[in-house]
């Protein structure tokens, strides 16, 4: 038995679809897509606040009360944390969040 990709599969079945399915499938994969840049972004953004600090994952997850393997996860960009989450990380490094407009 040979595995498909996700995209393979969907490309195979969108030709059944009707023009409106086929526009909402386009507008949910670009939105979990720019969700998975944004969480990858975020990722690096902390790695690189927590290196510059010469901190390692396991010092920050005992300042900060987050889980070390959670902190891995989320400067992979694999984790979707909580606001609390990010602010504790952020609060031990030095850092604060500014929100603002984005481009698109």
């Amino acid at each position: 038995m040979s595995l498909k990709s996700f995209s393979s599969l969907a490309q195979s079945e969108k030709s059944t679809w009707s023009k409106e399915a086929k526009q909402d499938y386009e507008d949910a994969s670009a939105l979990i897509t720019q969700e998975l840049a944004s969480r990858k972004a975020l990722g690096q953004k902390l790695v690189k606040a927590r290196k510059q600090r010469g901190v390692t994952q396991v010092q920050l997850a005992e300042a900060s009360g987050v889980q070390q393997a959670e902190i891995s996860k989320i400067e992979r960009g694999l984790a979707n944390p909580t606001f609390s989450t990010l602010e504790s990380l952020a609060s031990h490094l030095g850092l604060q969040f500014t929100f603002t407009e984005s481009a698109a």
